[in-house]
């Protein structure tokens, strides 16, 4: 199987469909990270193979993005690529990538690219010995190993590159990969969240504000009796290149109490009031918000995680970062 590409609200969405053997079988050189090669014969370049890594998060490519889930991580390569030409050529349809994991799996690499540092896309046209540094995006299962990358000019009967990625992939950087793999090529199921700290959850960072905090009544709001409200005031930024809308149904949550029961956030409110939010956030920009748990009056929570869901229309979730709300153990004082 392979995964083809499709537009949904502006996603990246990819689309599993039947792959052929006969991509990893047409002639081609194993190639070298660095090293310049000729692609095409009507439309000529030369390209280079920069660096690859993996990354949980969110990337962009012009206005329209990919984020890592629960069950695929991303896979980033970066190249360069120049007109060899002595014409305007455009660089769009002229090449795409295949990644190849150790099931003999392919996974395209997502239509399109982007231009190092802003993202933008790589769409665009090269004057006659013009070098464009970009980047193209996977997404690959997370617990599989991704071996090889196949690079294919449009021709289809001309050589491919196809770069082995042993020892040449970049680990992914903390604390999204998992201590369990030496390699920090696999990501955590689960991030650890600190108060302060901006951590990714799709097509968000999030960054929690203070802990929890009990409430018997929110504005003329009470909870049920023998309950109270639990409320942790968080920020979220958003990192996709359009606005995204923030309503409660937007993230997904689960607040562990002592009991080991999971309670799900009832309210997103302004951190000022308590109005219920419902608004877009414009690219690049943050917003101050509040949840609210109604829990028994007694329990004592425990953690808490989060994560954002149906943005792209799959069921699958991001990454959760998870914030403990237990203070830690109190130093063992030494002996007098």
């Amino acid at each position: 199987m392979t995964l083809r590409i499709a537009v949904w609200c502006g996603w990246l969405a990819a689309v599993v469909v039947p792959v052929s053997a006969q991509v990893d079988q047409r002639p081609g050189p194993d190639a070298d990270f660095g090293k310049n090669y000729a692609l095409g014969r009507a439309v000529k370049f030369q390209f280079r193979m920069v660096s690859a890594e993996y990354r949980v998060g969110c990337v962009r490519i012009g206005d329209k993005w990919q984020e890592s889930t629960t069950k695929r991580r991303l896979l980033v390569a970066h190249f360069s690529v120049q007109n060899a030409t002595n014409q305007q050529e455009t660089l769009g349809g002229h090449l795409s990538f295949v990644a190849v994991d150790e099931d003999k799996t392919s996974h395209e690499g997502f239509r399109g690219f982007g231009v190092e540092g802003d993202g933008r896309s790589a769409d665009m046209v090269l004057q006659p010995a013009q070098r464009v540094d970009a980047y193209a995006v996977f997404l690959v299962p997370a617990k599989r190993e991704i071996a090889k990358i196949i690079v294919l000019p449009v021709d289809n009967d001309m050589p491919v590159l196809r770069y082995w990625l042993a020892g040449k992939v970049k680990p992914l950087k903390p604390p999204y990969a998992d201590p369990e793999d030496k390699t920090g090529l696999t990501p955590r199921d689960e991030v650890p969240g600190s108060v302060g700290d901006w951590l990714s959850i799709g097509h968000f960072d999030v960054r929690f504000d203070s802990l929890n905090q009990a409430m018997a009544e929110l504005g003329a709001m009470k909870p049920p009796a023998d309950r109270v409200f639990q409320v942790v005031a968080l920020s979220l930024r958003n990192v996709a290149p359009v606005p995204i809308t923030v309503r409660r149904d937007a993230l997904e949550t689960g607040l562990k109490l002592d009991d080991e029961s999971v309670v799900k956030h009832t309210r997103v409110i302004r951190v000022k009031s308590v109005a219920d939010v419902s608004t877009q956030v414009p690219a690049g920009e943050e917003i101050e918000l509040r949840l609210v748990f109604v829990v028994p009056t007694e329990a004592k929570p425990q953690e808490l995680r989060i994560a954002t869901c149906y943005a792209n229309g799959r069921s699958e979730l991001s990454v959760p970062v998870v914030l403990s709300l237990v203070a830690p153990a109190p130093e063992p004082q030494a002996g007098g």
